[in-house]
């Protein structure tokens, strides 16, 4: 993409007018779009068509995690650069969001474990 940079310094100026939770919603918005409209189409030159993260689009069926329907949240642990244990993800989630809007122990267990998968695959 010859002018990718310069879209993306106008996207990321529109955002800026955004609060933090409502930018992190629009980009979730327009991943799921994307993704969804790539299931059908090949994109440069791909062989098939590739199937889209199931962690970016929801299904209808079964709830969603604290984690995945909170994009402040999701950015937060996916952000993080270093190990940390399970116990001290959600002191920092605690810390950052509150009792009340942080995940559970379990929950960042089962997300965890669910990008690990996702990764596993992708090798």
């Amino acid at each position: 993409m010859s002018n990718g940079t310069g879209l993306a310094d106008r996207i990321a100026a529109q955002l800026a007018a955004l609060s933090t939770q409502q930018a992190l919603q629009v980009l979730t918005e327009v991943q799921q779009r994307i993704l969804k409209a790539s299931i059908t189409r090949d994109d440069e030159g791909l062989s098939r068509p590739w199937a889209p993260c199931p962690v970016a689009i929801r299904s209808p069926v079964g709830g969603v995690s604290k984690i995945e329907s909170d994009p402040e949240i999701l950015a937060f642990i996916t952000g993080l650069t270093e190990y940390q244990s399970l116990k001290k993800i959600v002191d920092l989630c605690i810390r950052k969001f509150g009792l009340e809007r942080s995940p559970s122990k379990s929950s960042v267990h089962r997300y965890l474990q669910k990008i690990s998968k996702l990764q596993e695959e992708k090798s």
